[in-house]
């Protein structure tokens, strides 16, 4: 029991060190006008988008008969550098230029007329961005019914909470010959928001071919995801800055469409009695590696 607590205080202790640089983020959207605040949170919309779809797979071939399974897995995400700047929308006179992302780690400051300046704030320098889950599914009939729990974490004044509902199915018994591999087609659908902040919906729709060999199993993913968020906060406003959006204070509530992504992954698994030892690696706007182990019955 005692070790038990032990490992518990320590994935906490784990996802805070993770997690923790978000804290004052009202702060710095509040240097942002309507119109840089989207490519500012882009990346990370993209980021956990990528995140909430990796970790699905662990088999090529769904069951007939009834299948409970439930796994714990992690993962480890490297956010490209494309994802770490963004090019200011120019409506406050700045044209040309980028600055840091809100994955990033600088922000830049521009001069403006008068000896005005137009500041934008700095990101937070993220360079890996990792994280525990719970997969839970359910099989039947050549179908798979899957959740991913994102534990939510409080981290100073903003909590972080994403979820994923999927359903997945074997489709070679629709073919009179079957295929030299296994095609499973899925749709899935995840939602996670940042406080009061941010909040965004994710769809994505994948097609894994694979094989088993005995015990072993070996499998490749296409995902396409699209993407929509809105964004709340409060211009606190500043009548120094460059930026004439940003002189008055306001509120600000928004709605985006985040960007597409298309994602690749390979993955690969061990089987053993009831005991499914997986990992995948998915090529995306963010590299994302996961690995776990998964319990069937």
């Amino acid at each position: 029991m005692n070790s038990f607590h032990a490992f518990q205080k320590l994935c906490i202790l784990f996802l805070i060190i993770n997690f923790q640089a978000f804290a004052q983020l009202g702060q710095r959207l509040g240097l942002l006008d309507e119109y840089d605040v989207v490519p500012y949170l882009i990346p990370i919309v993209t980021a956990l988008s990528n995140a909430a779809n990796t970790g699905t797979g662990y088999k090529t071939e769904i069951d007939k008969e009834m299948e409970i399974s439930i796994a714990l897995k992690g993962f480890a995400m490297y956010p490209t550098g494309s994802e770490r700047i963004f090019k200011p929308a120019g409506y406050g006179g700045i044209s040309g230029g980028s600055s840091a992302s809100i994955l990033g780690q600088k922000g830049t400051v521009f001069s403006g007329s008068g000896g005005l300046k137009y500041t934008y704030p700095d990101g937070y320098n993220i360079n890996m961005l990792s994280h525990l889950m719970l997969f839970i599914s359910a099989s039947y009939e050549h179908m798979e019914l899957y959740l991913k729990i994102f534990p939510q974490l409080s981290f100073a004044d903003e909590n972080i909470l994403l979820t994923s509902l999927g359903i997945r199915a074997n489709v070679n018994q629709f073919f009179f010959k079957r295929f030299p591999f296994d095609l499973t087609l899925g749709i899935s659908s995840s939602n996670f928001n940042i406080s009061d902040y941010l909040k965004s919906t994710n769809f994505a729709f994948s097609a894994q071919v694979g094989e088993t060999y005995g015990k072993l199993s070996l499998y490749a993913n296409i995902i396409y995801e699209m993407t929509r968020g809105s964004v709340n906060y409060y211009i606190p406003g500043d009548i120094n800055s460059a930026n004439p959006l940003l002189k008055g204070s306001r509120y600000i509530s928004k709605n985006f469409k985040g960007k597409n992504s298309l994602g690749t992954v390979l993955g690969i698994s061990l089987k053993y009695e009831f005991i499914t030892l997986c990992g995948e690696y998915t090529i995306a706007r963010n590299n994302v590696m996961t690995a776990g182990f998964l319990y069937s019955f």
